[in-house]
């Protein structure tokens, strides 16, 4: 399932999407910010990630120009680091 996010009120749709699976799963976040994407990427940390079933994920994949910074929301948010690849 691929799912575009363009602001944090999309982003916690997805996030409560995520938390009301009962099965484990693997994510990826990609994060771009060229004129077409939008240059601001603030809505990486609007969004609740903290909420986010960890035990479940297996893995959480982070890519595009901006991934390290998805990814560091990640770490702050709780993810075990050893589930994070960037």
């Amino acid at each position: 399932m691929i799912i575009l996010v363009k602001i944090p009120v999309g982003l916690n749709q997805v996030i409560t999407m995520l938390k009301n699976d009962s099965i484990n799963y693997c994510v990826s976040f990609v994060l771009n910010s060229n004129y077409a994407d939008g240059l601001d990427t603030s809505l990486i940390w609007d969004g609740n990630l903290e909420e986010l079933p960890f035990n479940r994920i297996n893995k959480i994949i982070t890519g595009g120009e901006r991934g390290h910074d998805f990814n560091f929301c990640f770490q702050v948010a709780g993810a075990p680091e050893a589930r994070l690849w960037n």
